[in-house]
């Protein structure tokens, strides 16, 4: 059965994406079937970690009604996993990476902002995707802030990851939207700080987003110059395999694939509830 993750941030620039794209490649070399949905349409950019400059058809083709969602997904890694044959690990024999990006020219990007999109359809296609994939995972970058795509995207979640940085006001909109993450039960929910200076007080830091998330803090990352030399091009571990910050990367790719009990609710009449709060 696919899992579901949603890797958000509340601001942008918090380095999401480049979590998202490092460990979707990351569990792909580890014999894994992947897709990695770029469903940022004000700022998309995961192609270019796989050094692709133009990808067609996207995301956006697929909801003007060009194209099926398979024919959206571009397979951009493959790696052979090993293990002996009648292992779970030898029948996926292979791993792979199916990109699904959105699109960058800026009359796609209109058409969505004039237009918007049908949210059942999106959210069907994660679905017939990783069907038609036969995906272990499927992991969604999502817009960053918190909005009705998201919120609606998150009913399918059995992950949720929380990018911040290091900054008051990414504290108290990741504690918010955390909080979403508690109403819809998402059974698996992983917070990381990410870009983390040197020097900084670690234990510190640890509490003041655990008090304000009401959450344990799953991962700090560290600011590495290193990532920032890429200039968002091609992904750090492949370029930087030994490095720790890949390790730890490979730890919260490990976070993604324990298999959940996913609660359903109806986000309608939570966002009502939320509604029937207001002062």
């Amino acid at each position: 059965m696919t899992q579901f993750a949603f890797v958000h941030s509340y601001r942008g620039g918090s380095g999401k994406s480049t979590v998202a794209a490092n460990v979707a490649a990351l569990l792909a070399a580890e014999g894994r079937r992947v897709g990695l949905v770029d469903s940022n349409f004000q700022a998309p950019g995961l192609h270019h970690f796989f050094e692709i400059a133009n990808p067609l058809p996207t995301l956006n083709d697929y909801l003007q009604g060009r194209c099926a969602i398979q024919e959206v997904a571009h397979e951009v890694d493959k790696k052979t996993a090993g293990g002996r044959r009648g292992t779970r690990s030898a029948a996926k024999e292979s791993g792979a990476l199916y990109l699904v990006p959105a699109s960058d020219h800026v009359n796609r990007m209109a058409y969505i902002w004039a237009r918007g999109f049908d949210m059942d359809l999106l959210t069907k296609g994660y679905v017939q995707l990783a069907k038609a994939l036969s995906l272990d995972l499927l992991i969604v970058d999502t817009d960053p802030g918190l909005d009705r795509q998201t919120y609606f995207a998150l009913e399918l979640a059995d992950s949720f990851v929380m990018v911040m940085t290091p900054d008051q006001h990414d504290y108290r909109g990741a504690a918010a939207t955390v909080q979403i993450a508690h109403l819809l039960e998402i059974p698996n929910i992983v917070t990381i700080l990410n870009k983390v200076p040197e020097g900084m007080d670690s234990a510190a830091l640890k509490e003041t987003v655990e008090q304000l998330c009401d959450w344990a803090l799953s991962a700090q990352l560290p600011y590495v110059p290193e990532m920032l030399q890429l200039a968002g091009s091609g992904l750090f571990v492949r370029k930087h395999p030994k490095h720790a910050l890949t390790t730890q990367l490979q730890q919260i790719g490990a976070q993604l694939t324990v298999e959940t009990q996913r609660t359903f609710h109806d986000s309608s009449v939570l966002l009502a509830s939320l509604l029937s709060k207001q002062e």
